[in-house]
């Protein structure tokens, strides 16, 4: 039985979405599958469907402020989800993000790992890590930069992800792409 969220997307305070910054999408292009893209807490101009765009990659974004929740809407066509998620209701995304059933990088903070409702999906449907060495600067609705914990990529449904653990460095100079 699916887990319902215990708020929807439109009761989540503006206070806790914080925004991607492009160098912390940049180490993830080359594991993304092939495929449309959704990222599925794009309010318009996120760095992750930027980055990806730009990568030449087919992406379609959605957004409760849109009236595309993600608990209730998906794009007709869709492939695998890449998306920083509501830190709030990180555990009912990545639950819903499971049942979907197709392959997801939910950009997390690293102690999202240590749960017993998250343990319990990472045993029942596997999981990987990618694990960002230098904490992000994510950028707060305010404009200023805030890394105040470390973050990952958590990896699912991707089978050959499942126990893998790695680590980037963002901060290499080296982004993959020369896009911007």
């Amino acid at each position: 039985m699916p887990m319902k969220p215990k708020k929807n997307l439109l009761q989540v305070k503006e206070s806790v979405e914080v925004f991607t910054p492009p160098e912390a999408v940049y180490p993830l292009l080359p594991f993304i599958p092939k495929g449309v893209v959704w990222e599925s807490s794009d309010f318009g101009g996120s760095a992750i469907t930027s980055v990806l765009r730009k990568a030449g990659r087919e992406v379609v974004g959605s957004h409760i402020k849109d009236g595309q929740d993600f608990f209730s809407y998906q794009p007709e066509k869709w492939d695998v989800q890449v998306t920083n998620p509501p830190y709030n209701i990180k555990d009912s995304w990545l639950a819903h993000s499971y049942e979907l059933g197709k392959p997801f990088f939910l950009l997390l903070p690293v102690d999202a790992l240590a749960s017993l409702s998250r343990g319990k999906l990472y045993k029942k449907y596997g999981a990987g890590v990618l694990i960002i060495e230098n904490r992000v600067s994510f950028i707060v609705p305010s404009g200023k930069a805030n890394n105040w914990f470390s973050s990952m990529w958590l990896i699912g449904n991707l089978p050959e992800w499942n126990g893998r653990i790695d680590w980037i460095d963002i901060n290499k100079g080296d982004k993959q792409l020369d896009l911007i």
